[in-house]
């Protein structure tokens, strides 16, 4: 995968869980945000809807996802599925609502990220019928980052920014919450 030249397909591998794989699928110009909302309340999908304004760059993603498979192996998940579990991850809050309020997608979201845990060919295809969007490369994620929201979301002071770079203080936040 070459950085910044937008390409569609970011599979990252686990360390720790080699059997495992994370997909990545970034959308923007997205029309149906609302009925995707609406649907995922009523008949979940088998992937993680993120708000990617909060999200500013995928390594936190794929330590959300490490963490997440950490706890689904050790029998320990705090939510209901694996994908849930990884936007639980992804927040440094202790409040599955508050999660999912801050990085779960909203009805009036116009960019996606979709993150897909063990994810096929067919699933990569069931995720594109699915979001009537534009797919970019995740690897432009940083562009769509509302860094105010982030910091706020993450409830960063400005020393934490000033001696870690932003991504280095999102995942001690991530890493350390359960301490």
């Amino acid at each position: 995968l070459e950085k910044g030249k937008g390409n569609t397909r970011m599979q990252l591998a686990f360390d720790l869980f080699p059997q495992h794989s994370l997909r990545l699928f970034l959308f923007v110009d997205v029309v149906n945000s609302a009925e995707i909302h609406k649907n995922l309340k009523i008949n979940p999908f088998d992937a993680a809807f993120i708000n990617p304004r909060v999200v500013v760059d995928v390594f936190p993603v794929h330590v959300a996802a490490n963490l997440a498979l950490n706890s689904f192996h050790n029998s320990k998940l705090v939510t209901k599925t694996l994908h849930s579990e990884l936007i639980f991850n992804l927040s440094a809050a202790k409040n599955i609502s508050e999660a999912f309020k801050l990085f779960g997608i909203d009805p009036t979201s116009s960019t996606l990220l979709v993150a897909v845990i063990d994810c096929t060919d067919a699933k990569s295809e069931e995720v594109r019928a699915l979001v009537n969007g534009k797919e970019v490369g995740a690897d432009l994620l940083p562009k769509y980052v509302d860094r105010d929201l982030t910091i706020k979301s993450y409830r960063l002071t400005q020393k934490e920014i000033v001696h870690n770079e932003l991504v280095g203080a999102i995942v001690t936040r991530i890493s350390t919450k359960s301490l």
